[in-house]
């Protein structure tokens, strides 16, 4: 229907709603890129900071939100922070710089609640990737789940787009090496060797007995881990 509507002309481009709960989202806009010649494509998708678009993205862009951000703050009295800080402490005890622990633990309540299957889900296939190579059995369920669930809390973007197969871009390392140090703050020592075999997994290092990489339950894995973030920091961060 999409692309029909394109060809009768009834719409000129395409706002991809979300593309971060994608399996593939660079897969995805290149094989809409292709089935619509071309088409005017930009993503509804939320910025963290300094991140930037992938670069392997066939798109024009992101829907705005971080424009519309520097457009809104024109309008916006700085001097009214204090009176509101005040309305705020007063209403919910917080301080007005509270924001992170307010976050962290909205993302908390939702991967021990609501997302708590896809956490036992991603537990299972780590668990079950360590099982099946005597190198890795050490590393027991409760220990990979302790250290998925600070993975998840310690991410501070959507996901990190890291792709099956495919050599894993600087940004992405950069950014699943510093969710690994935030939350090895939280795991301790005794699940720092968890933390390593599970960071080489999510990039799709090798990891356990040698030339081991890919398998149809690692690459799950990498794909569902990331979308899981983006889930996480949906509800928990932007909710």
């Amino acid at each position: 229907l999409t692309l029909r509507l394109l060809r009768e002309g009834v719409v000129d481009g395409l706002r991809i709603d979300h593309p971060d709960g994608l399996a593939d989202p660079a897969g995805y806009l290149a094989r809409l890129r292709e089935a619509t010649d071309g088409a005017w494509v930009v993503v509804e998708k939320i910025l963290a900071g300094e991140e930037e678009l992938p670069d392997d993205w066939a798109t024009a862009g992101t829907t705005g939100y971080e424009a519309l951000w520097r457009v809104q703050q024109t309008f916006v009295d700085p001097g009214g922070a204090a009176q509101l800080g005040s309305v705020m402490h007063r209403l919910t005890g917080d301080v007005s710089d509270a924001f992170e622990e307010v976050e962290e633990q909205a993302k908390r309540e939702i991967v021990d609640g609501p997302l708590y299957a896809e956490v036992h889900r991603l537990t299972n296939l780590a668990a079950a990737i360590c099982h099946d190579d005597l190198r890795l059995r050490d590393h027991t369920w409760r220990a990979l789940e302790d250290c998925l669930v600070e993975l998840l809390v310690a991410f501070d973007r959507y996901r990190a787009y890291v792709v099956p197969g495919e050599a894993v871009a600087p940004t992405s390392a950069a950014v699943l090496a510093a969710a690994g140090a935030r939350a090895r703050r939280r795991t301790g020592p005794e699940r720092e060797a968890t933390m390593d075999v599970l960071l080489d997994l999510l990039a799709g290092r090798e990891a356990g007995s040698a030339g081991r990489t890919r398998d149809p339950r690692r690459d799950e894995l990498v794909v569902r881990f990331q979308q899981t973030c983006g889930a996480v920091m949906a509800k928990g961060v932007e909710d």
